[in-house]
């Protein structure tokens, strides 16, 4: 997650934000998160093993999709991108594009989302032929307060809905209060131009306990996610509540690394990561039957979500749009809260039952 001290607000005007520029490699400083350390991937990552994305790329891997990700930029010239991160636009530095990431947190982000799959490495992001729209609203000193934390992102949600193809946004940043602009700008993506927009549920940390509500994740035109562990529990440093959508992976994950061709590795994870993965099956999704509404494919992720921990299903939201049949395998089952509840106390009847049954034989035996 974007965690960021405070300190005085900037002013952000939306009417000089220019246009997209021709896609370059920006130069930026080499990142220096202590969280982030150079790794190889020579086993598929557990949360693509928990996922399945690739049993749905006989249908969609996100072809035609654009992932606007709007954090601390994309290095964009890593392989593990196949030249599918666009020019996008840089909040920190004007001549900037958003392929500068001095944070190592974007690029993450990014690969998670739509990374190519490449020979002798077995990292692959959900949506591997999705494009990458990045936008920087942060750098690796940079300092602010969640007030223009909240400013920065509005102003760029409403560049980012003026771009051809973008049919989703990661945001994986929280603010600790409500902001009127950035509501507003969230509102104009999803109502009036149909983006998905998909949100970290936020991080517990020192000024944000454990039950608290943080934003965009508290709006209710986004799909907030929690981060998961690998037996589908949420992290204790993941946020939750009614707001709370779905949840995803959010524990030692990898991906790719910022200023290098390596790979890098997000030790305690987070709910940042989370939110990628579902923008990478929303993409999926939203390649597969463009047809769909953003509020169709919130609808459908949460209907198909594995329970218990309504956890995103990939394989089951796809399934659902094509029918069992398709893909040429059944889909796995799961139980809502109630079922499980009721086969439990099944099961436990059928142990009491059981175990009155053994006393009796007993004691009849030793009366006998």
């Amino acid at each position: 997650m974007l965690r960021l001290p405070a300190v005085a607000a900037l002013a952000l005007t939306w009417s000089v934000l220019p246009p997209p520029q021709t896609i370059g490699y920006a130069a930026c400083r080499a990142p220096t998160n202590a969280a982030i350390v150079a790794t190889t991937v020579k086993e598929t990552p557990w949360p693509l093993k928990r996922l399945g994305p690739q049993r749905v790329w006989p249908l969609t891997k996100g072809a035609g999709v654009t992932v606007a990700v709007i954090d601390s930029g994309v290095s964009a010239a890593h392989p593990a991108f196949a030249s599918h991160v666009k020019s996008g636009f840089d909040l920190v530095d004007s001549a900037g594009n958003g392929t500068c990431d001095e944070n190592g947190h974007g690029t993450i982000i990014s690969g998670i989302i739509a990374g190519a799959q490449r020979p002798g490495s077995e990292f692959y992001g959900m949506a591997p032929e999705a494009r990458i729209l990045p936008v920087r609203i942060t750098s690796q000193s940079d300092e602010m307060s969640g007030t223009e934390l909240a400013a920065r992102t509005a102003a760029a949600i409403r560049w980012v809905i003026k771009q051809p193809g973008v049919k989703v946004i990661n945001l994986s940043l929280q603010v600790s209060e409500a902001d009127e602009g950035l509501s507003a700008a969230i509102a104009e993506a999803v109502d009036d131009h149909d983006i998905v927009v998909v949100a970290a549920a936020g991080n517990v940390t020192q000024n944000t306990p454990a039950g608290s509500k943080v934003w965009p994740a508290a709006d209710d035109r986004v799909i907030a996610v929690a981060a998961l562990d690998t037996r589908d529990f949420v992290l204790a440093s993941s946020l939750t509540g009614p707001h709370v959508s779905l949840g995803a992976p959010g524990w030692h994950i990898e991906g790719p690394l910022a200023g290098g061709t390596g790979m890098g590795l997000a030790p305690d994870g987070g709910t940042s990561y989370a939110s990628a993965y579902v923008s990478g099956t929303a993409a999926l999704i939203r390649a597969y039957k463009p047809e769909l509404s953003a509020s169709d494919i919130r609808g459908l992720l949460r209907e198909t979500a594995d329970q218990p921990g309504q956890v995103v299903n990939p394989y089951r939201a796809v399934v659902k749009l094509s029918g069992p049949g398709v893909l040429g395998v059944k889909p796995s089952r799961s139980f809502t809260p109630d079922q499980l509840t009721a086969i439990w106390v099944s099961i436990a009847g059928v142990g009491m039952l059981g175990l009155v049954l053994v006393i009796r034989l007993i004691t009849r035996t030793a009366v006998e």
